[in-house]
């Protein structure tokens, strides 16, 4: 029989420009169609590579910018003021005078009411530093610039196009005396002295060092009681805390991580006796602060770190990742993987890839939001006894201060995102924290007792104390129903709540919701008060020489708190961390349990004699070796119960150094 003849293809030696021919009418009328849309088409925008954010910035500061001339200067087209800063003369003049009269006004009708725990409500301006109307100035000139001089250099004939243009330069950077540098100028002069705006930062810079860290973990879960949330939400913050420690990145990089920037792994030492293998997880994180519509000439946005496990758990990053993909049943062999147990099993190769579900891909092994972060990073750094408000940013400050004794420069730069020049300007704490009376006199210095008290005061910590009010009491709730603008908040509901229409269900549910949100602010403040007032009299007390036993506080709070079905178990993760010798296996089976809500198993863990395992040391590549054992700082925070009230908890746990603690071993 003939075989069948294959479909008939036109035969000819230049294939490549016979495929070119063949598309060359519909390229031809797709030119076309173009063309004609082009002369219908508005004059379009410059294309920028500006982050969202800080497009949705230029779109809102134009909107103010255009609502304020159709609120205030009717007769006047608030875009002609642009063209004509970029001209000379007097309209040039008058341009530069709306400007500031807006600026002016911007500052002027920053005032809020706001509500107050002393009298009744008072405005308050909410700008209260130059560097906001710079910011908003220089937003604003760029939004111009990217549309409506854009535009203008694009239809401009008769002059250069060059000439409509404004730029707005930061720093040292800026030259001449152009429109937009004159009203910096103006702005930083005469604005910031009629109104009083400050010019310095408004918050001191300080590092946190690793044992600032290890006390706000520990009271992470020792004190859950007092930082109610999500189940979620507390294993996530344990994990962005250990994760800006390591590596000082920023928490915008390290919120909503997903599973695909994590890779597992399982390894030996193929020198070893031993067959159990270590998981590894690699994180690669994405640095944000980048134009994101750019050519890449370099692989500088992403890094990518290892994690090993560690001595203590409580410090353990790998344990805390490997327990959330368990919990998920993240793993494709899910099936064999319940467990840490399961990936430290001995197997034959000496380098195991352990691949995601492809379903978990896009999900997050992280999930908190960078909002709820903050939320509980404050709650947490006021529940350890923390003295001056710490921002997260100090986490990022004191990784980077160890990252540039450790590593070369730019080894310190490539992890936290940055040039040398910002470094050395902008990750320099206040506190220098260092005696420099050794330096200047070596031989006539205080020597050990001076250097090891430097040494503990470089850590806040030191200065804590966790009986600082974090409460509001009984009587402060019941004044603050005599707010004026809760009572009428309460008449207005009382109203609502009768009325069955659904528009009036909306209405008593805003109003609710307001209600809620000002006893909040009511709160915050009286606490604020209230620890004020509390370090000032053990200040007092200290000075004088005399006792401040009676000055303990007892957490009471007087509200209904949120989340109560989590703080048992998460206290007790907190006593299992704190006993000596908990290995990693036990934290992460607490974890999984904690996180499953299958709170029996960890009252079963906390039951276990976990103290009686062998601990296994790590070595510098994070496998394993022979056995040590020491005892975790974490017990002796609990044991103590004022992680750094005393002298020495502060001393002992400097001079075991959070790399020296103790170390148990992850229970086989």
């Amino acid at each position: 029989m003939e075989a069948p003849r294959a479909a008939a293809f036109p035969v000819t030696t230049r294939p490549v420009q016979a495929f070119r021919d063949s598309k060359l009418e519909a390229r031809r009328a797709l030119l076309e169609a173009k063309r004609v849309t082009s002369l219908n088409d508005p004059l379009p925008d410059r294309p920028r590579g500006d982050s969202d954010s800080y497009r949705l910035a230029q779109e809102r500061a134009m909107q103010q910018w255009r609502r304020y001339f159709s609120d205030v200067v009717r007769d006047v087209d608030p875009d002609q003021i642009w063209l004509d800063l970029c001209g000379r003369g007097p309209k040039k003049l008058e341009a530069m005078n709306y400007c500031k009269w807006f600026l002016e006004d911007y500052v002027e009708n920053s005032e809020r009411q706001t509500l107050s725990i002393e009298s009744e409500d008072h405005s308050e301006r909410s700008v209260k530093r130059d560097l906001t109307v710079l910011h908003l100035w220089r937003t604003l000139v760029t939004a111009a610039d990217n549309t409506i001089l854009h535009r203008k250099r694009q239809i401009v004939t008769d002059y250069d196009p060059s000439l409509w243009t404004l730029t707005y330069t930061d720093g040292k950077a800026r030259r001449g005396s152009g429109p937009v540098s004159d009203i910096v100028d103006w702005i930083v002069v005469e604005l910031s002295a009629t109104y009083n705006l400050v010019r310095e930062q408004t918050f001191v810079k300080v590092a946190a060092t690793s044992t600032d860290i290890i006390v706000l973990l520990t009271a992470l879960w020792t004190k859950a009681k007092h930082i109610p949330c999500r189940r979620q939400n507390r294993v996530d913050l344990h994990k962005v805390i250990l994760l800006m420690s390591l590596g000082g990145f920023r928490p915008g990089t390290t919120v909503k991580l997903k599973y695909k920037q994590v890779e597992v792994d399982l390894v030996r030492d193929p020198q070893s006796t031993r067959k159990e293998m270590t998981p590894r997880c690699n994180v690669t994180i994405q640095q944000n602060k980048r134009i994101q519509k750019k050519a890449r000439t370099s692989q500088d946005e992403k890094v990518k770190i290892p994690l090993y496990p560690t001595n203590d758990p409580l410090v353990c990053l790998s344990t805390l990742l490997l327990s959330q993909a368990i919990a998920d049943d993240a793993f494709a062999a899910s099936d064999s993987i319940t467990s840490l147990e399961d990936l430290e099993r001995p197997r034959e190769a000496k380098y195991v890839r352990l691949p995601w579900k492809e379903e978990m891909l896009d999900r997050e092994i992280i999930q908190i939001d960078y909002a709820t972060l903050l939320r509980l990073w404050k709650r947490l750094v006021n529940v350890a006894g923390c003295r001056d408000p710490m921002r997260p940013y100090s986490m990022r400050v004191g990784a980077g201060g160890r990252l540039d004794k450790a590593l070369k420069p730019a080894q310190r730069n490539y992890i936290l995102s940055h040039s040398t020049s910002v470094f050395n300007k902008n990750y320099q704490p206040r506190d220098l924290g260092y005696n420099l009376s050794t330096i200047a006199f070596p031989n006539y210095a205080g020597g050990d007792t001076t250097e090891k008290l430097s040494e503990l005061m470089r850590n806040t910590s030191f200065t804590w104390n966790e009986n600082a009010p974090i409460y509001p009491t009984q009587e402060d709730l019941d004044s603050f129903e005599r707010n004026s603008r809760i009572r009428a908040y309460r008449d207005e509901y009382a109203n609502l709540k009768d009325d069955c229409s659904p528009e009036a269900k909306k209405q008593a549910n805003r109003v609710q919701s307001q209600i809620s949100k000002s006893i909040d602010i009511l709160c915050a403040r009286a606490v604020e008060r209230r620890r004020d007032e509390f370090w000032k009299k053990v200040d007092r007390r200290n000075a004088e020489g005399k006792g401040t036993d009676d000055l303990q506080t007892e957490h009471i709070n007087p509200r209904k708190a949120r989340h109560q079905d989590s703080i048992v178990p998460a206290t007790q993760i907190g006593q299992i961390l704190s006993k000596d010798n908990v290995g990693s296996n036990v934290f992460s089976n607490s974890l999984v349990a904690f996180l499953k809500c299958r709170d029996c198993d960890i009252e079963t863990l906390l039951g276990e004699d976990v103290g009686s395992q062998q601990p296994t040391q790590l070595n510098s590549s994070g496998l394993s070796t022979a056995p040590a054992a020491k005892t975790s700082a974490s017990s002796t925070v609990l044991q103590t119960g004022n992680a750094m009230s005393s002298r020495s908890m502060a001393n002992t746990m400097l001079h075991d150094g959070p790399r020296r603690r103790k170390p148990p071993r992850r229970r086989r």
